[in-house]
């Protein structure tokens, strides 16, 4: 999955998305997400990150969103959200 947007955060983002799926948090290295964020540096990575673990819980909230975004447009979205009211 090669990153789509010109944002350098979320092609990292988008980086440990993918690293994460295709080969787990701990076998991926910053140099690999560095290299997968669009042609970023070390550098860049730690300047939106202190730690590729806290770059691993974002990339899930990232992704949270983005699959909250995109199933909002799915139809009858409102009778399954309002199904789990109490």
């Amino acid at each position: 999955m090669a990153p789509t947007t010109t944002n350098s955060r979320e092609n990292l983002l988008d980086a440990a998305l993918h690293a994460s799926r295709s080969k787990g948090n701990t076998a991926t290295a910053v140099d690999d997400l560095s290299r997968r964020g669009q042609g970023g540096t070390k550098g860049a990575f730690f300047h939106h990150f202190k730690t590729k673990e806290k770059a691993a819980v974002e990339a899930a909230g990232h992704f949270s969103a983005m699959a909250a975004g995109r199933f909002s447009t799915v139809p009858n979205h409102e009778l399954l959200s309002s199904s789990r009211s109490p």
